[in-house]
C-alpha cells in the first residue's frame, strides 16, 4: 500500500512526526527549558501563540501542561527580549481564552488553528515557576534595553 502524501512529505523533510502531537507545547530561545517564546505544535509543524487576550489563566494552563508548575511571568505586546522566531513560522493560536480547568492550552477557546491577525512581535513569551534563572527575562530592561516594558 502506498504511503500517504503527508507522511512522504514529512519523511522527505526529515520531520519526526511521531514525536509531537497537536497541541503539544514548548518554550524556545530561553536560557532554560522553563522560559522562552511559547510554541504549539499542529499537524507536525511548530508555530507560535499570539498575545491577544493572553493572561494569567492562559499562562497557568500552559505552564501546567509543560511542567506541572505555575507561571512566574509572561510578556505580551513586544515585552519579550528573547530572540525572535523565524518570520516564516506560522502563528497557530490567537485570542486564547482559558477558564483554568483545561489540561492543555489547545482545549481553551481560540480563533482556530492558523487563524490569526498577529505578527511575530506579538508572540507570547513565558517563564514557568521553578525555573533555575534569577532574572525574569520576559521584561527585564537591563537585558533588553530601551523600549521594553518593566515587570510589575
Amino acid at each position: 500500500m502506498p504511503r500517504a502524501p503527508c507522511l512522504v512529505l514529512g519523511l522527505a523533510l526529515g520531520l519526526d512526526l511521531a514525536s509531537a502531537a497537536d497541541g503539544d507545547l514548548q518554550l524556545v530561545n530561553g536560557q532554560t527549558i522553563y522560559d522562552g517564546i511559547l510554541q504549539v505544535e499542529y499537524s507536525g509543524v511548530w508555530g507560535t501563540v499570539c498575545d491577544d487576550l493572553f493572561g494569567d489563566a492562559e499562562a497557568e494552563v500552559a505552564c501546567q501542561q509543560l511542567f506541572g508548575t505555575s507561571f512566574s511571568s509572561y510578556a505580551t505586546d513586544d515585552g519579550s527580549c528573547y530572540t525572535a522566531v523565524d518570520a516564516s513560522m506560522p502563528i497557530f493560536m490567537d485570542s486564547v481564552v482559558c477558564d483554568g480547568s483545561e489540561s492543555k492550552l489547545s482545549q481553551c477557546d481560540f480563533d482556530g488553528w492558523g487563524t490569526s491577525d498577529c505578527s511575530h512581535s506579538e508572540d507570547v513569551s513565558l517563564v514557568c515557576s521553578d525555573a533555575p534563572t534569577t532574572e525574569d527575562l520576559t521584561c527585564a530592561p537591563s537585558i533588553c534595553g530601551e523600549g521594553y516594558k518593566e515587570c510589575s
